[in-house]
């Protein structure tokens, strides 16, 4: 079937054996389909009226392509053919007819689909694409319209409502006359009749509107099924034609798509800039032309594709020199070798191309170098080729200042590192300098300084991923936290990664420790990221010798932070004449240090005031040259300074941040591998400081690295593994340590003993602690005063090992006298004193004195905020103590266990603690899923933790039944966990009790009231013998037993006996207001929550 003529504006007419303009004659080989595109599109072409390369320039195509697509021999894209419709029209001064627009595009499908397949498939998807793209929009348009007018109706409707109330109390006006009524109720018909017709148009228009969404969804979804069907697509052809097509077909055509791909991306980009220069453009200054380039375009290296963020960075370049007075508008981009100021200057110049008339590049190797350049320029701009050099960058430089021919220039400084030798040559006028270095001098020389920072490390980890797609985010991550999100290093290392079978893990660990690590240096940078930092301080030696010693002083206590106090506290027989006088001279120093922040070596650090900050590839690249046999008198004077500078009072939290910032040099120090007396009292300081901070984590990695086996490191070591919940290990440490101290009166013993009980109650030998406390204060009463820490460590020894024993008012009692000498001689600030109260709280509250423990836990957890801070360990075991002491107060037990998690970990024995809290609380307010899910979870952990039949893991289960939905399964779960917790701990103690407490009231809610019954009396008999009648849990029971028996035949005045009994004794002294004596008044069901304590 022949196509119809197609007549109409911009209608191409068909003689293809014409020439048009420099166009030669359409090959004769050329397909038919190929001849007919062609003929079109050379008519189009001579429309536009100018010569093939003009209209090349215009079309950002190379002339070459825009040749082989008028010639027939290459099939163009559906996006050159708009653009060549575009031309036209300009030049014509009319738009094209939309019938000769779809009749080209015919053709150039047609043509598509002759010469090759995949391409024309491709094609078909692009458009099917487009067009359910354009189905959406519009459906997106209707539905907004359609909104719109339902809103409209709904507004109407409401106002036809109130009109019908107005006329019907003006109708109900008894002095109304009768013709004004008969209009009224006229009216009102009218207006019921109105607002009728427009609830039934808003039914109708919301039908519209559900079904006009639907379809938007649906048009939504078709796009994304086909955006996912044309990536495939052409994916596959990719990979089909690469294995089909002959391989000099194959070479031909990739070189043929590599040029149009490459001319597009460069026309979108320039384009792109366009369209955010104008964005950004102040209001005095003429819009630019989008997709405008500079006339005068030299040197610019290529667009970055993996270019990732610095949006911010570039937009203050940008204000910046547009900001800055006539003549003088420098900005120098400063910073580390790698960090990525030659990208971003790069960057710069493509992204804002079209402000400019002129763009210019030049390396700048020293002062030739710029000359060369600099004459380059001047031919580009006209000057002739007879001129000497000489003259040649004079006349760039007058042409640049005049503004003649072109005003708008940017010039691009590249790795200028030495202002003094070209700041004589340095482009004046009105246009913009950009320098890149690493040299801050530039400060001296009119230049605006720009500190160029790392990436963030959300573009740091998308940098990675773009360029290596095979790691993960936690690893990108990871390797951009060891290279300090430096651009250069994730590049050259994210590079080699992606083709390396290496893992991420042990990579990142070479690059971490400053191992030497595989890069890929890109074509543009082919030197490995290390060698940058290398030349820098070969470079920095050179030129100040002073600067460089007082550098390689500090790289022993690099990278990060170097505290000033820390280098003044080097021995000055330990370095060199010349680093010991600038020691001595803090005038000299500081002139050292702004050298060496000069050359972006070394910074002020903002982590803190008085230090200094140094890079890792630095401090890398200086211990490098450093030889083997210099490393140990290295390490050496770290120990040196660390020894003098140490603060000795680990148990102070005031002397803590002196120790946090001292705690990154222990390692290079050498001192945890050293044998000598001062290095091995530095770690041990170092190791308790960090176990009373609350740093375990930290603690734990150095006193592992730590040599030897001398006491007092086993001693710490034990302190660490207790804290995070090792029992067992902690206690073969303190056992040992006990065991070598030797005879009863070896200094030390007491201390070791209060330690190994601590171990024993960790692992639930509590009769087996307890013991061992009562030794502790009998040889204490034999060899110290009655007053002391030695004293003072016995009875807590001893009120702890009570306490999990079930002896809470003997605990109480000796607690209350350890707390009160603390106070006396340590004061209320102390660390012993603060942890004093909250153990005598948790006595008072576990004896039944709730007021009292409230009252001592209210104030102490003010004082541990101020003393220890929000997050410290101790802070948070208060705060929950609080919340224990008194639940109905607005603390948030489910956040403080978060907190309590993140900082410790979750299976930690505090988190594990308030974990047992936050189950409770969301149980008592009836969220038992989410109860459940947590007291499974915690009950769980304990059990991996300690052990099956560890009191805490049996008591975790029983609490975990009070969350189960069916009653068989919790009577099931309890009846194991009440045999489980007399066996471990025996049938009096008030965990044992307590459970038994729960068992027999889920006995009474089963209906098996005679078993609930003699549960119940049993243990009401055996809390009143242990704990006391007017103990709460003994009440408890007591209240339980009187359910038991008013359910029961005859049992009502025994029950009524029982509760009075219960009541009047321990009303009269707790007060009415007791929570027990409240809840038992009211006649509320009681249950029990078992609480793990701290040992």
């Amino acid at each position: 079937m022949e196509d119809e003529p197609v007549s109409g504006e911009l209608v191409p007419e068909r003689d293809a054996a014409r020439r048009i303009g420099d166009l030669k004659p359409i090959p004769e080989q050329v397909r038919p389909e190929c001849r007919a595109l062609a003929e079109n599109l050379r008519e189009l072409f001579g429309t536009v009226g100018v010569s093939l390369r003009v209209l090349a320039v215009r079309l950002h195509y190379d002339a070459g392509t825009v040749s082989r697509y008028l010639n027939g021999t290459v099939v163009p894209p559906a996006e050159f053919v708009d653009q060549l419709f575009t031309h036209a029209a300009k030049a014509a001064g009319r738009p094209p007819a939309t019938e000769v627009v779809a009749h080209v595009h015919t053709l150039q499908r047609r043509a598509l689909q002759a010469t090759n397949k995949l391409g024309w498939e491709l094609q078909r998807l692009r458009d099917r694409l487009a067009d359910a793209d354009r189905q959406r929009q519009q459906a997106e348009v209707r539905a907004e319209a359609l909104s719109e007018a339902l809103l409209v109706r709904k507004q109407r409707i409401a106002e036809m409502e109130v009109e019908q109330r107005r006329i019907a109390v003006a109708a109900a006006d008894r002095e109304t006359r009768g013709a004004e009524l008969d209009r009224l109720r006229q009216e009102r018909e009218e207006v019921t009749a109105e607002r009728d017709r427009l609830r039934e148009e808003v039914a109708r228009l919301q039908d519209a509107l559900t079904q006009a969404r639907r379809q938007a969804l649906e048009a939504e979804r078709r796009c994304e099924a086909l955006e996912h069907q044309l990536q495939a697509e052409e994916e596959a052809a990719g990979a089909k034609a690469q294995s089909e097509e002959p391989a000099s077909h194959r070479l031909s055509h990739a070189q043929e798509q590599v040029v149009v791909a490459e001319e597009r991306a460069r026309r979108l980009e320039r384009e792109l800039a366009a369209l955010r220069s104008r964005a950004a453009a102040p209001d005095d200054r003429s819009p630019v032309e989008p997709g405008r380039v500079p006339d005068v375009w030299g040197g610019v290296p290529r667009r970055n594709p993996r270019f990732t963020g610095r949006d911010e960075l570039l937009a203050e370049v940008r204000e910046r020199l547009e900001a800055a007075p006539a003549d003088t508008a420098v900005v120098a981009l400063v910073g580390l070798p790698g960090i990525g100021k030659t990208q971003l200057a790069a960057e710069y110049a493509h992204r804002f191309a079209a402000r400019y008339d002129v763009v210019w590049w030049a390396g700048v190797d020293g002062l030739p170098a710029l000359k060369e350049r600099l004459a380059a320029l001047a031919r580009a701009l006209g000057g002739g080729d007879g001129r000497d050099a000489a003259d040649l960058v004079r006349a760039a430089l007058e042409a640049l200042r005049r503004g003649d021919p072109y005003g708008r220039w940017l010039i691009v400084l590249d790795d200028a590192d030495d202002p003094e030798a070209i700041a004589d040559v340095l482009p004046a006028g009105g246009g913009h300098v950009l320098i890149t270095s690493r040299n801050r001098a530039w400060a001296d020389h009119y230049a605006e300084l720009l500190d160029v920072p790392p990436l963030n490390r959300q573009d740091s980890v998308a940098f990675v991923r773009r360029r290596a797609p095979r790691i993960g985010p936690e690893d990108a991550d990871r390797l951009a936290a060891a290279v300090e999100d430096l651009p250069l290093a994730l590049d050259q290392t994210a590079g080699w990664l992606d083709g390396a079978s290496t893992p991420v893990a042990e990579y990142v660990r070479m690059a971490s420790d400053g191992e030497p690590n595989p890069v890929r240096p890109a074509a543009d940078y082919p030197m490995p990221y290390h060698s940058a930092f290398k030349d820098l301080i070969t470079r920095l030696r050179e030129s100040t010798k002073a600067a460089a010693e007082l550098l390689r002083l500090c790289a022993l206590f690099g990278p990060g932070p170097v505290p000033l106090a820390l280098l003044r506290a080097v021995p000055a027989g330990q370095v060199s004449p010349a680093v010991a006088a600038l020691l001595e001279n803090p005038s000299q120093m500081e002139l050292a240090i702004g050298k060496l922040a000069q050359w972006s070596v070394m910074g002020r650090s903002a982590l803190e005031a008085e230090a200094v900050w140094m890079s890792r590839f630095v401090r890398d690249a200086v211990r490098r040259r450093t030889p083997e046999d210099k490393r140990e008198k290295d390490a050496r004077i770290v120990r040196g300074a660390l020894v003098a500078a140490d603060p000795r009072c680990p148990d102070d939290p005031a002397a803590w941040p002196r120790y946090a910032r001292l705690v990154p040099y222990l390692e290079p120090s050498g001192a945890l591998e050293s044998s000598d007396a001062a290095s091995r009292r530095l770690v041990v300081g170092f190791l308790t400081y960090l176990t009373l901070s609350g740093d375990y984590a930290t603690g734990g990695r150095l006193a592992d690295r730590a040599a030897g086996d001398y006491q007092e490191l086993m001693a710490r070591r034990a302190a660490l593994l207790r804290e995070t919940g090792d029992y067992a290990a902690a206690e073969a440490l303190d056992r040992a340590v006990l065991k070598n101290l030797g005879g009863i009166d070896a200094p030390g013993r007491l201390v070791a003993m209060a330690r190994l009980g601590s171990d024993l109650r960790g692992l639930a030998r509590y009769d087996e602690a307890h013991e061992l406390a009562r030794q502790q204060r009998a040889l204490c009463t034999d060899s110290c005063p009655q007053d002391g820490a030695a004293v003072r460590n016995a009875q807590r020894s001893l009120s702890h090992s009570l306490r999990m024993l079930g002896s809470y008012a003997e605990a109480a009692e000796l607690s209350g006298r350890t707390l009160d000498s603390a106070r006396a001689e340590l004061g209320p600030s102390a660390l012993v004193t603060l942890a004093c109260e909250t153990e005598h709280a948790y006595d008072l509250r576990l004896s039944g004195r709730y007021p009292e423990a409230l009252a001592l836990q209210a104030p102490s957890v003010e004082r541990h905020h101020a003393v220890l801070g929000a997050e410290h360990p101790s802070t948070l075991a208060a705060e929950y103590h609080l919340w224990l002491c008194d639940e109905g107060r607005d603390t948030d037990v489910h956040a403080l266990w978060r907190r309590a998690a993140r900082l410790l970990g979750e299976d930690a024995p505090l988190p594990l603690m308030i974990a047992t809290g936050a189950a409770r609380g969301l149980r008592r307010g009836g969220d038992l899923d989410g109860a459940e899910s947590l007291a499974a979870e915690t009950a769980d952990r304990y059990r991996i933790a300690l052990g099956d039949q560890h009191p805490y893991a049996i008591g975790t289960r029983a609490n975990h039944a009070l969350t189960l939905h069916t009653t068989y399964d919790v009577v099931r779960r309890l009846d194991a966990a009440l045999a489980d917790m007399t066996a471990a701990v025996g049938e009096r103690h008030p965990w044992t009790l307590g459970i038994a407490l729960n068992t027999a009231a889920t006995y009474h809610g089963r209906g098996r009231l005679s078993d609930a019954y003699l549960m119940s009396k049993e243990t009401a008999r055996r809390a009143a013998e242990s704990l006391g009648e007017w103990h709460p849990l003994t009440l408890r029971a007591q209240f339980g037993l009187a359910a038991d028996l008013r359910e029961g035949p005859g049992g009502q005045d025994e029950a009524a006996a029982i509760e009075a009994a219960a009541l009047d004794g321990p009303a009269a002294v707790w007060g009415p207001d007791h929570p027990v004596i409240l809840a038992a008044r009211n006649r509320n069901p009681f249950d029990w929550d078992f609480e793990p304590l701290p040992v």
